[in-house]
């Protein structure tokens, strides 16, 4: 379980790049990576299911595949977060479909968005996930 509260959200593949929002402000825009705004506000509403938001924007949700930060009440999505205690890390899938979630959509670009995609797991025990699924809540401490 992640506790309530403020966290920079980093991918575990190649560069562990954070995921956020560019300082431009529009009614929606995709969550990418290496962005300059990081700061997330994680707020758990049921078990493992939380809803996220980020630097202005009360809501994350999908538009078409990608993850958006949004103004809209529309796109307030629910996240499940799995941990992968093997991997150090954890999913985040939506709560309606545990099949799908963030997704880095190239490691070789370096502001690549994130998008939704069915979760790619391992046969093995445990089940192992690609590295462009996998992500670390750090937490901001204030200075």
């Amino acid at each position: 379980m992640i506790p309530n509260g403020q966290y920079r959200i980093v991918s575990l593949a190649k560069g562990r790049p954070p995921t956020g929002v560019s300082p431009i402000r529009s009614a929606s825009q995709s969550i990418r990576l290496n962005q300059p705004i990081q700061s997330w506000t994680v707020k758990q509403v049921g078990n493992h299911v939380y809803r996220l938001s980020i630097s202005g924007y009360p809501f994350t949700g999908v538009l078409d595949n990608t993850v958006t930060a949004s103004v809209h009440a529309e796109q307030d999505m629910k996240f499940h977060v799995t941990h992968r205690g093997a991997q150090g890390g954890y999913t985040i899938e939506l709560a309606n479909d545990h099949n799908k979630g963030w997704t880095i959509a190239s490691q070789s670009s370096t502001d690549s968005e994130v998008q939704i995609k069915p979760i790619t797991e391992s046969h093995s025990v445990p089940p192992w996930v690609v590295p462009t699924q996998l992500f670390r809540f750090e937490p901001v401490h204030d200075s």
